[in-house]
């Protein structure tokens, strides 16, 4: 019996997890002068029949001005299908998008070609105050 209960727990202990990291660059076009800007790395779809929902985030960073180089995320393989990026600024430098008294932070939301593993990205802020999953929609809703 000690022996079953130590195979099977050698067997869960040793499973390997496959991850891919990226390195993404991020040129935000007609940036305000001195706000920071947050991103977030998505998965586009994530879950299974009934629990498929789109938009689940991965990571984020934040960065000043309207450059970040190099951000390298690393994404866990064979959890989500496709990537998107999505950033927004903070233009009152509370770390909350579009809190009660700004409703002037803008966002964009960029989808990745997953097979890319270096993106140099350049990327319009079109929208005030819409968070992931609605940008995601509305994007979604102009394709069809």
């Amino acid at each position: 019996m000690n022996m079953f209960l130590l195979l099977v727990m050698a067997g869960c202990i040793s499973q390997e997890i496959p991850f891919k990291e990226y390195d993404i660059s991020l040129q935000v076009v007609d940036s305000k002068e001195g706000v920071t800007h947050y991103a977030t790395i998505l998965y586009e779809w994530f879950g299974e029949g009934d629990l498929r929902y789109p938009m689940y985030p991965i990571d984020e960073t934040s960065f000043d001005g309207n450059t970040l180089t190099s951000w390298l995320p690393w994404v866990e393989q064979g959890e989500g299908e496709g990537l998107a990026v999505y950033i927004w600024e903070d233009v009152n430098s509370d770390g909350v998008l579009c809190s009660l008294d700004d409703g002037e932070e803008r966002t964009g939301l960029v989808i990745l070609d997953e097979s890319e593993f270096v993106a140099d990205i350049e990327i319009e802020l079109t929208h005030q105050c819409l968070g992931f999953e609605l940008m995601y929609s509305q994007i979604q809703n102009e394709e069809e």
